[in-house]
């Protein structure tokens, strides 16, 4: 596996799954088998077609009218994520349902713009809002690009649609600037860019997320922005398989005033920690057949062939129906996962947290002791707008 620094892009399956099965430990091998291995451009997936519709019409249900209203785009979307070619992770970026993505491009195209600008995409919602208007896409990878290109020159949109590798290669100002919260350090870089590049009167559109957005909602209330539009549990995340993770992102949309200018970060010892917070991922309904003999094993070694980063150190404790995994890589990142079999439930603790590591954390916790019916606890953020929601 590629080493990747914070912000890098990482691939969680970057070589073939006769590799990666022969480099895992025998009993895992089999489990490496997913629809999340490179497929050549047009060749649509069939079954992960049909369970991204299924898992839309489940995640769908609480939005009245919303499936039969967009019934035919979603539809498009649909047939669009199943020719995805694989699944990487650029700067923490995680793919979304069908719906997800479709429910983003409506609420962006409600100011009406020219020009787009998203930093990061890796469901293709830069081809969506080419039907309608100018769009740049940045803060992707190479696997993404050449994805997002070839669905553009598809839907004959190449000349509304720009890929640019770097931030510095972006000019002019656009109407709509889509960023997203993450470690302090990234988040204030990519605010300072929506800023320099969005006029006077257009829509700042930041995606939050645990455990990160705390910060960007005070930096964005100290700057005097106040949302416009705030779209709680927007997104659900996709785990490759697939399996779904509710409520993954909001979307705070403020309209972008004069006169703003953005303090330097903060370097003392509390703004450390706050780059460095922990995560919690909450697993119950697990597969009883994969808890009966050595299921944390089975996860670490997944964990330990799918990480960024190498395996450090592994320990693992057992007691009458509780098992606990401590599991850190060489640059310090880690989790403790405990597992009670009784109640079907498992406890992952990331601390640091790492945005990687969580989601292969996820894909190897599902993989090794899930199913269909396994529900990942939803990843709410604890704020509405500016306001605390939980204490």
């Amino acid at each position: 596996m590629v080493a990747s620094e914070t912000g890098q892009s990482i691939c969680l399956w970057p070589r073939t799954a006769v590799e990666l099965s022969a480099s895992a430990p025998p009993r895992v091998a089999s489990l490496i088998e997913l629809a999340a291995l490179v497929r050549p451009q047009d060749q649509e997936d069939a079954t992960l077609k049909a369970r991204l519709s299924t898992w839309d019409e489940r995640c769908t249900g609480w939005l009245p009218g919303f499936t039969a209203q967009h019934r035919q785009s979603l539809a498009e979307v649909t047939a669009l994520h199943s020719r995805r070619p694989g699944w990487t992770l650029p700067h923490g970026m995680r793919p979304t349902l069908p719906s997800s993505t479709l429910r983003r491009a409506n609420l962006l195209l409600q100011a009406q713009p020219k020009r787009v600008w998203l930093m990061g995409d890796v469901d293709c919602l830069g081809v969506l809002l080419a039907h309608h208007c100018d769009v740049v896409v940045s803060h992707t990878d190479a696997f993404h690009h050449a994805w997002i290109r070839h669905e553009a020159e598809r839907a004959g949109l190449t000349e509304r649609l720009t890929i640019v590798t770097e931030p510095a290669q972006v000019q002019g100002d656009f109407d709509v600037t889509v960023f997203q919260s993450g470690p302090p350090a990234e988040a204030h870089a990519e605010l300072a860019l929506a800023l320099a590049h969005t006029r006077v009167g257009g829509t700042l559109a930041c995606r939050l997320r645990l455990p990160w957005e705390e910060w960007l909602i005070d930096t964005l209330t100290g700057l005097g922005l106040r949302p416009t539009h705030y779209e709680r549990e927007i997104d659900q995340w996709l785990v490759p398989g697939p399996f779904v993770v509710d409520g993954g992102q909001d979307m705070w949309l403020c309209e972008r005033s004069a006169n703003l200018v953005l303090p330097s970060l903060a370097a003392d010892a509390a703004d450390a920690i706050r780059q460095a917070p922990y995560g919690v991922l909450d697993l119950d309904n697990l597969a009883a057949e994969k808890l009966s003999d050595t299921p944390l094993e089975r996860f670490a070694a997944l964990l330990a062939a799918a990480a960024p980063l190498a395996e450090q150190t592994r320990s693992l404790q057992h007691t009458s129906g509780h098992q606990v995994l401590c599991w850190y890589d060489t640059a310090g990142h880690g989790l403790t996962a405990e597992l009670r079999r009784e109640e079907a439930h498992l406890l992952i603790s990331l601390l640091p947290f790492s945005a990687e590591l969580e989601y292969v954390a996820l894909w190897a916790a599902l993989h090794a002791l899930g199913d269909e019916m396994t529900r990942v606890r939803p990843l709410r953020t604890r704020r509405m707008s500016a306001q605390h929601l939980f204490g």
